[in-house]
C-alpha cells in the first residue's frame, strides 16, 4: 500500500542514479505500482517530463525528498 509520493519534475538523467540509490538505501524495487508494500517497499513511474517515486512508508518518501531536494 502506498503511503506516499514525491513527484520529480524534468528529473532526467538522474533518475538511474535516484532508482540507484533507492534499491541501496530503501529496498527491493516493486514491479508495479499497485504491488508496493513492506518486502518491496517503492516504485517509480516516468512519462514525458516528470517521474513519480511511490512509497510504503512515509518515511522512506520524505528520506527521499531531502536527499534529493
Amino acid at each position: 500500500m502506498i503511503e506516499a509520493q514525491v513527484n520529480v519534475p524534468g528529473a532526467g538523467l538522474n533518475i538511474s542514479v535516484m532508482v540507484n540509490w533507492c534499491c541501496r538505501n530503501i529496498g527491493r524495487e516493486a514491479p508495479t505500482r499497485d504491488t508496493v508494500d513492506q518486502d518491496r517497499p517503492w516504485h517509480w513511474n516516468m512519462n514525458f517530463r516528470d517521474t513519480t517515486f511511490y512509497f510504503a512508508r512515509d518515511r522512506d518518501a520524505t528520506w527521499f525528498s531531502l536527499r534529493w531536494s
